[in-house]
């Protein structure tokens, strides 16, 4: 086969891969079923093209209906309930991780905000020395002068 033909049985099967409500093994199976069958018709020498293989062997969901009335009905029943529970399972724990995610979100945006509306206020102060100047009390202004132990007077009674 060349490749345009192998496109055509690619694009044939993932159709009916598509249309199948479970893919397991034995769906598996069925297809490389189907896909064998396909190849001994492509020995024969047919052009193998998509509408060729639909009129050959069907519409992919023609091949599906088949498949699942040839399957046991209390398989496919089991079948069904166990993929409707795992796709269920699925969206409650996107919905979940959704949720979790907004929620976050939510949390940091009230931060944010928060952050921005408080008034946050700083002051610089510098410290260094001060230029050698003589004052008249021997301080610089503003300075608190602390007494020294000769300018104490004990009082004695």
């Amino acid at each position: 086969m060349n490749k345009q033909e192998q496109h055509a049985v690619k694009r044939y099967l993932h159709d009916i891969k598509r249309t199948l409500p479970v893919y397991r093994k034995m769906e598996r199976q069925f297809l490389s079923d189907i896909r064998s069958t396909i190849e001994e018709y492509a020995e024969t020498g047919a052009v193998i093209t998509l509408t060729t293989l639909k009129q050959e062997f069907g519409e992919p969901k023609d091949q599906v209906i088949t498949y699942l009335t040839s399957k046991d009905g209390e398989t496919l029943q089991k079948d069904l309930s166990t993929s409707a529970y795992i796709r269920s399972t699925l969206v409650l724990l996107m919905i979940a991780i959704l949720t979790l995610l907004f929620a976050g979100l939510c949390y940091e945006y009230n931060i944010y905000r928060m952050a921005n509306e408080s008034q946050l206020a700083y002051t610089e102060t510098v410290i260094g020395e001060l230029p050698d100047c003589e004052w008249e009390d021997g301080n610089p202004p503003g300075d608190a002068v602390l007494p020294t132990e000769d300018s104490t007077t004990e009082t004695t009674n």
